[in-house]
């Protein structure tokens, strides 16, 4: 066997192509499910890493055959310019997504309108349409008016993703230029865990359905399933590395590194590649328990510096409960810095802490 590469576990990507690992609670199909009957607009939600970019790119990857989609990832392109588009440069963004998959597919549009666009060669650079058309939302609107001249039954579709890096203000503009044509267009959108926390939000995902995407459990007081959320976790790390189960030496440390976590797959991923980092300087091709502690002691010095005062023990109160108790910034904080991570559904939600702070918890308590 050769030596892993651990570079490619990439805890900041979503999974490749070829590298998805389905999760048990099967997010993308729910979506499709939703979109199939007609529910949108949707919007994925869920704390930093827990994996909503990854199954927003399986959705795409699994509805491109069958539907006119513009795949507006906007997290996973190389181009800082997209990166920073929102608002009514995010619909211009869609738009002519849109409109160069339809030329692509062969949707039969009218040369009368199609000589309206000048399709830049770059999929997305709204300036070009712009002596053509009064603004992004008058080019959207006429290209949802000729789509419909066509006769065909489905909606266009739009994914965006991106917007959880940046501030609520250009949030709040991106789903305002979109609103218009919630009637005419299917949108899914990723959105941070704060926005469906904070009442303020309330107004503007009006309408949406709410696709929660949680950690997944990794302890028994997590839920009943917590072994499979482990094995899920095991399973991203084979397929990244291109192997079928890892060395026997090894199993005890991913599962370890697993239930650290707390289920969010990126601070999983990360656990296990600075593990890596540190048994190469060791001379090890594989992470040991040793390395792995190192690891997750980085990790915890990350943590404690988003504590502020009376973090601990309001995070240590609220471990088991619905945590509707913590007030309403502290728990906004918690959740969007995974500090505090939700499990379950519904009314049986609950909160407990990172299982990375337990020893500050626990010193804390000896205190």
């Amino acid at each position: 066997m050769s030596a892993p590469d651990w570079k490619s576990l990439s805890p900041q990507e979503p999974a490749p192509r070829d590298g998805y690992v389905a999760r048990p609670d099967s997010v993308w199909e729910r979506v499709l499910k939703r979109l199939d009957q007609g529910l949108a607009p949707i919007a994925i939600v869920g704390p930093s890493g827990a994996g909503k970019s990854t199954e927003l790119v399986e959705v795409a990857r699994r509805l491109t055959p069958h539907r006119l989609i513009a795949p507006c990832l906007q997290d996973h392109v190389q181009n800082p310019s997209v990166m920073a588009f929102q608002g009514e440069k995010l619909l211009g963004l869609a738009a002519s997504m849109l409109i160069h998959r339809s030329q692509g597919a062969s949707l039969g549009l009218s040369d009368s309108f199609i000589h309206r666009w000048v399709v830049p060669a770059q999929p997305g650079a709204f300036g070009a349409l712009a002596p053509l058309f009064a603004s992004p939302a008058d080019a959207m609107r006429e290209l949802i008016a000729e789509l419909k001249t066509q006769g065909g039954n489905q909606r266009p579709l739009v994914l965006l993703d991106g917007l959880e890096r940046q501030d609520d203000a250009a949030i709040r503009s991106s789903l305002d230029a979109f609103r218009p044509f919630l009637t005419s267009l299917d949108l899914v959108v990723v959105l941070p865990a704060r926005w469906n926390s904070d009442d303020a939000f309330a107004a503007v995902l009006d309408g949406y359905r709410i696709e929660a995407l949680r950690p997944l459990p990794v302890r028994a007081e997590h839920g009943p399933s917590w072994r499979e959320g482990r094995a899920f976790l095991v399973q991203i790390v084979c397929k990244r590395l291109g192997i079928a189960a890892p060395p026997e030496a090894a199993v005890a440390v991913l599962d370890r590194a697993a239930e650290a976590s707390g289920g969010i797959p990126r601070v999983f991923l990360q656990l296990v590649q600075d593990a890596a980092f540190y048994a190469s300087i060791a001379g090890r091709e594989w992470p040991d328990a040793d390395d792995l502690r190192q690891s997750m002691r980085d990790q915890v010095s990350s943590l404690r510096r988003l504590l502020r005062p009376g973090d601990l023990a309001t995070l240590q109160s609220a471990r088991g409960t619905d945590g509707l108790e913590v007030d309403l910034e502290r728990r906004i904080r918690f959740l969007g810095h995974g500090l505090l991570l939700e499990y379950g559904e519904a009314e049986e939600t609950r909160v407990f802490p990172t299982p990375l702070l337990e020893g500050l918890l626990a010193l804390r308590a000896a205190a």
